[in-house]
């Protein structure tokens, strides 16, 4: 029973000392053991409670120690009111993380409309979650969404991957084919394909543009092997398919016929007349190529003698060659394989 003299006296009441020393622990204990969310708010907490300590082992009766507990279980519930908002807050966060985590994975993963929807629901479910059996539920599900997303984006690469070698095999093959149809002096596409493409251009049958076969012998060829060697020669011939390739226009398709001759395939919205004289324009233009050898400089002229044949005038990539060899022909001597 608390002695109201002694409260009068402001004397302590010393009948109940394990009072005193009981409150002191739990209140210690209450310092030690609280949640530590946040570094801050804790270590304010826990000073705040260990004074009420330290006044409750000085108070003068078990009434004032009974006060100052008043007071540590308030601000107990001040601190767990904020303890609840940050764990609140942290799961608002989680969520929040979460779904922006699946709505990327989604977009990079290509994944498919029955995981996508798997992935959705149990952001759906997340958003609800209030129990801890709840959600290791859902950790569970998304465990095994994840890991059919895994296996599914696995297929995806085997089959970009056998894709891609199938692409590469068929481009090896293409660029296989096409460089044994290019020149090797020249590097232009050689006569086989010329007439792969004169063929295709008959099979399409009219365009909006009419298709012309421009042919270009080079002049004093067979004089300039015999008297500097072929490998001028083939030097002389690579500097009269780049002067051509410079006056032609971008879309021309310039090839390496045999011998002294190039072949260019051109389409145009213009009469035959029109384009005779652009050829024969493009074919007088005089070019001159300096070469080095023996220490000594030798300036070789370059012209050509040319022919256009409209296509149109063709049923067969035949008829076409037999033209273009009769004006070779015509020219003199058979040129050089």
């Amino acid at each position: 029973m608390i002695s109201i003299k002694r409260l009068l006296e402001g004397q302590r009441d010393a009948g109940d000392p394990a009072f005193f020393r009981l409150a002191s622990l739990l209140l210690e204990a209450i310092a030690v053991h609280a949640v530590n969310c946040e570094a801050a708010p804790f270590a304010a907490f826990r000073d705040e409670v260990r004074n009420i300590r330290l006044e409750v082992e000085q108070a003068e009766s078990t009434a004032h120690a009974l006060l100052l507990s008043g007071e540590a279980v308030h601000s107990m519930e001040v601190y767990n009111r904020g303890v609840e908002v940050f764990i609140r807050n942290q799961g608002q966060e989680f969520r929040q993380i979460l779904r922006m985590l699946s709505h990327s994975l989604l977009e990079v993963s290509q994944a498919s409309d029955a995981a996508s929807a798997k992935l959705r629901q149990i952001e759906k479910e997340i958003e609800g979650v209030s129990r801890l059996e709840e959600l290791v539920v859902i950790r569970e599900k998304l465990n095994e969404s994840l890991r059919a997303l895994a296996e599914e984006n696995s297929r995806q690469r085997k089959r970009a991957a056998a894709l891609a070698d199938h692409l590469r095999g068929q481009l090896t093959s293409v660029c296989s084919q096409a460089e044994r149809h290019l020149d090797p002096v020249t590097g232009l596409p050689d006569g086989a394909a010329a007439v792969a493409e004169i063929e295709a251009l008959l099979a399409g049958g009219p365009g909006e543009k009419a298709v012309y076969v421009a042919v270009f012998r080079l002049e004093r060829l067979d004089a300039i092997n015999s008297r500097y060697g072929y490998a001028v020669g083939d030097r002389i011939l690579l500097a009269c398919a780049q002067h051509l390739a410079q006056q032609l226009a971008g879309a021309d398709k310039l090839h390496r016929w045999r011998g002294p001759a190039l072949l260019a395939i051109l389409q145009r919205p213009v009469r035959l007349h029109d384009v005779r004289v652009e050829v024969s324009r493009i074919a007088s233009t005089r070019h001159e190529e300096l070469i080095e050898m023996n220490n000594r400089s030798v300036l070789l002229p370059l012209s050509c003698t040319a022919i256009t044949i409209p296509l149109e005038e063709h049923s067969s990539s035949e008829s076409v060659v037999q033209t273009i060899e009769g004006f070779l022909q015509a020219l003199g001597r058979e040129p050089r394989e």
